[in-house]
């Protein structure tokens, strides 16, 4: 099968296979090998109309948890090309108070200096939830992602 017609039939059957699943609010799919000179991109979310087959990789929604299993990843290879390590501090890696009370226990004691790559993996790195709950300061992360939807973009 030539590679063209081989990517349209994976094409269709994630189509087929995602459009036909009425518990599942979205999905997407890349599938990239440089070697083979593949690139495609595909995806269905919510509010798309999954009959007209609309690639939605530029939509956003709510991905739930595969988003750690992901970071881990990519944390990883960095790790293994020497550019990171797990132990490393977070702080220098951001910009300066953008983690301001974000890492704040009883007492008020800010642990932020504290906070290591391996720590935020591993969830024990005592890191607030501020999706949804209430904050120290500042907007809720929710907010602030709704009103400037590009700051979490990374190209």
């Amino acid at each position: 099968m030539a590679k063209l017609d081989w990517l349209k039939t994976v094409e269709q059957r994630f189509y087929k296979k995602i459009g036909n699943m009425k518990n599942i609010s979205g999905a997407t799919m890349h599938l990239y090998s440089d070697q083979h000179e593949i690139d495609l991109m595909l995806g269905l979310g919510d509010g798309i109309d999954k009959s007209s087959h609309d690639n939605s990789m530029t939509k956003a929604y709510h991905a739930a948890s595969v988003g750690k299993l992901f970071t881990a990843s990519i944390i990883g290879m960095i790790v293994d090309q020497g550019n990171l390590s797990f132990e490393d501090r977070i702080v220098p890696l951001f910009e300066g108070g953008y983690l301001d009370g974000l890492f704040v226990y009883k007492g008020g004691v800010d642990y932020q200096e504290d906070v290591t790559v391996e720590m935020l993996l591993s969830h024990w790195s005592g890191c607030a939830d501020y999706i949804d709950d209430k904050v120290i300061n500042g907007p809720k992360m929710l907010e602030t992602i709704v009103r400037e939807p590009d700051i979490f973009l990374y190209t």
